[in-house]
């Protein structure tokens, strides 16, 4: 089976989407089917070179982007063109997310070709960022409009957590064509490993509160950063550490408002981890992690942190609730109060073995995620539809 993906960016470039669709496609190739993404070649003003190449045994096709405003309003024409022509060998077309230029260009060109198509949403756009009041009448727009376009020509719809499905059906997917397809990790990260090597490569004692994910409002990092004052006045040598990409120029903010709230020695930036066993002892090391964003469909950083077996704390919002299993293998938290936030990790760094259990339950809930069998129930549904 042929499959092209289209995907709003793609390696080079790292986060979240990327990381599941280059893991779900080599997964794909290795259950013997053959795989094509069709994506940007600008994202956030950084640009790739070059119009093809393999990666991991996936054959990538960069289009060309003349006009960027936004991560969202990214304008790639060529997309339309580029998919056709190689449209009539594939046999599906998966598209990545139902908010982006390319999210209109597939169904066009699926219903076109004849070719069933497959749509991954994450939600109501109005939940996918933090936004101004002027925004939400477009988002609004976008939802009651385009998400119908979209989704009432898909074979099948794809959601990241079961609370999407009602919501899904309600903006024009066929009740019958919905399916759970959550994110993951790959089964190297099942692999327990010492948290030392973090702490040594670093120099960082415990206790360590730990975020992994982009420094963005959208994350709640500045939540993470302000809960430290309070976690700080109780334990003093905590430690939050801050892993990843600054791609909107948020860090110095945060660095400004830990000195401003006087907790910048509690404080550690560190850039992206790309080295796997590097990455995995980041999770061993930690006492907590928290991902405390404004929306998450599903975190992959969540449920690597659950398979070292630590306690989370998450906010009640998007996928992540279902991720911990409503609250059976992590701590859940209203979004929007770095109070409410600092107290669920004094609560856990204060109460290690009372939390312990739940950090069993979160390691034993990981292993049902792997990229592997996400791979495979994927596949499922594309044997159903072709």
């Amino acid at each position: 089976m042929r499959i092209a993906f289209t995907v709003p960016s793609f390696y080079p470039f790292v986060g979240g989407v990327e990381t599941y669709v280059f893991s779900i496609s080599r997964e794909l190739v290795s259950l013997g089917c053959d795989i094509v993404v069709f994506s940007p070649n600008r994202v956030a003003g950084q640009r790739v070179s070059r119009d093809l190449d393999t990666v991991g045994g996936v054959e990538v096709r960069y289009v060309h982007v003349p006009i960027e405003l936004s991560y969202r309003a990214r304008v790639w024409p060529r997309l339309a063109k580029e998919l056709a022509r190689i449209g009539s060998g594939v046999d599906l077309i998966h598209c990545i997310g139902d908010g982006h230029f390319h999210s209109l260009v597939s169904p066009h060109i699926a219903s076109k070709l004849g070719k069933p198509l497959v749509v991954t949403t994450y939600g109501p756009l109005y939940l996918q960022t933090e936004y101004s009041v002027l925004k939400k009448p477009f988002f609004d727009f976008y939802d009651a409009f385009i998400d119908p376009y979209v989704f009432r020509r898909a074979s099948a719809v794809c959601i990241r957590f079961p609370e999407l499905r009602d919501w899904a059906i309600a903006h024009g997917a066929r009740k019958n064509s919905i399916y759970l397809t959550p994110s993951g990790l790959s089964k190297e990260f099942l692999e327990k490993v010492d948290g030392k090597l973090f702490m040594d490569r670093f120099g960082l004692d415990p206790p360590i509160v730990l975020y992994v994910g982009r420094l963005t409002p959208q994350k709640g990092v500045h939540y993470f950063v302000a809960s430290a004052k309070q976690v700080a006045s109780e334990i003093p040598d905590a430690k939050f550490v801050v892993v990843g990409p600054d791609q909107v120029g948020f860090r110095p903010y945060l660095e400004a408002l830990a000195q401003k709230l006087g907790v910048d020695k509690n404080l550690v930036f560190l850039d992206p981890i790309r080295d796997a066993l590097l990455e995995m002892s980041a999770y061993a090391a930690c006492d907590v992690f928290a991902m405390y964003s404004a929306f998450e469909g599903f975190s992959q950083a969540v449920v690597k942190a659950m398979a070292q077996e630590k306690p989370v704390v998450v906010s009640q919002v998007g996928g992540l609730p279902y991720e911990v299993s409503y609250g059976r293998c992590g701590v859940v938290v209203p979004y929007g109060s770095a109070e409410k936030l600092g107290k669920a990790i004094l609560e856990v760094l204060s109460n290690p073995a009372y939390f312990r259990d739940m950090a069993r339950r979160a390691r034993e809930r990981a292993k049902l995620f792997t990229f592997d069998k996400l791979a495979r129930d994927l596949l499922n549904v594309y044997e159903k539809l072709v």
